[in-house]
């Protein structure tokens, strides 16, 4: 089974890997703490705060999870035309 996309996770690993400190993320995102790790296990993320971090970590976080979303589709289609051909 395909892994399922979670954006929260996904901006977590960026912060780890980019060393982002949280204390300086909370007091660019006027938010606690809380509220960060909270989003890192959503699978969502509204749009506003998706741009906020995006222009903070000077990120397109929109074009990353759009890539990854065509991906998925492309490779959903792909499977969906060979299960196809093989029921004809």
């Amino acid at each position: 089974m395909e892994e399922e996309f979670h954006i929260g996770h996904r901006f977590k690993e960026y912060i780890n890997s980019h060393g982002i400190k949280l204390q300086w993320l909370c007091g660019q995102m006027h938010c606690h703490r809380n509220t960060l790790y909270n989003l890192f296990e959503r699978n969502w993320i509204d749009s506003d705060v998706l741009m906020k971090l995006s222009l903070l970590q000077k990120h397109d976080f929109f074009e990353e999870f759009s890539e990854e979303y065509k991906q998925k589709l492309e490779l959903k289609r792909a499977k969906t035309k060979l299960h196809k051909n093989f029921s004809t």
